[in-house]
């Protein structure tokens, strides 16, 4: 119902066509399910800002991962400007973090989803005593960007280099038909690549922090970990904190799903002693 199909090489259009129809043609959707484009998810909910939720699991290293919906992209020039800003994060976040946990890794992934719906996450490992300074420097370097604290020339840097990768990430047929395939699953305008081009030289501080202004607004922030080490440091930090008990709702889910393979976890746990 929501295939596409693309067919490259040295192809006569019509052989082409005409093998295409004889190969899928006979591909009927099911009952109930509508054909055509994928429809719009839609803008994603604002998560609540200033939560933490915790999940105790035994590690000696604290997971913390923050969530937010910066403004949701339109155009490839949109794109553009969530590539550099993601680019920018990761470099100003990394430094504020490694003062508060250095020799720990730290990443920031902006999502551009089929149908304009866009997440960013942060995520950052820590010493599970750390949590609480670590999103307190998260949050801060995202309402100090958002603010309009951004380095113009290390902006522009980071515009030169977008435009770079993207050139060199689409030279194989492999990587161009990536991206056809993007544009007909997001039936987005063919001119979309042109307008991610121009977008790019064109961004302006201001452009950035327009799209980072809700996430500031609205952030919800997931820790895994050592609940009895990982809580008291959140709290410290001011943070509200709620622990998630995290094997209750997958157990709760199971035995109403498949009732047989909930008991026969539970006669698992019993013999392991759990």
């Amino acid at each position: 119902a929501n295939t596409t199909l693309l067919m490259i090489g040295m192809l006569d259009a019509d052989e082409a066509i005409a093998e295409a129809e004889k190969q899928f043609g006979g591909w009927k959707a099911d009952d109930g399910v509508t054909v055509g484009a994928l429809p719009l998810a839609g803008p994603p909910k604002a998560p609540i800002d200033g939560d933490v939720y915790g999940f105790d699991i035994p590690a000696p290293v604290a997971m913390t991962r923050l969530r937010c919906a910066p403004k949701s992209w339109k155009n490839g020039a949109d794109v553009a400007v969530q590539g550099v800003l993601e680019d920018l994060l990761n470099e100003r976040i990394a430094e504020v973090v490694a003062k508060v946990a250095p020799d720990f890794p730290i990443n920031v992934n902006v999502h551009n989803d089929v149908g304009g719906v866009t997440w960013m996450d942060v995520s950052a490992t820590s010493g599970p005593a750390e949590s609480g300074e670590v999103i307190k420097a998260i949050e801060d370097e995202l309402a100090a960007i958002a603010g309009g604290a951004i380095d113009e020339e290390r902006m522009h840097v980071f515009m030169n280099r977008r435009a770079k990768t993207h050139g060199l990430y689409h030279q194989s047929i492999e990587q161009l038909t990536d991206g056809l395939v993007y544009l007909a699953r997001s039936s987005d305008s063919w001119d979309f690549y042109d307008q991610m081009a121009k977008g790019n030289a064109q961004i302006t501080k201001e452009r950035l922090q327009e799209v980072l202004q809700p996430c500031v607004a609205a952030t919800t922030v997931t820790v895994r970990g050592p609940l009895s080490l990982i809580e008291p440091s959140i709290k410290e930090a001011g943070l509200k904190f709620e622990a998630v008990d995290w094997v209750g709702l997958g157990d709760a889910e199971l035995e109403k799903a498949d009732p047989k393979a909930y008991k026969k976890l539970l006669k698992e746990r019993e013999k392991a002693g759990n």
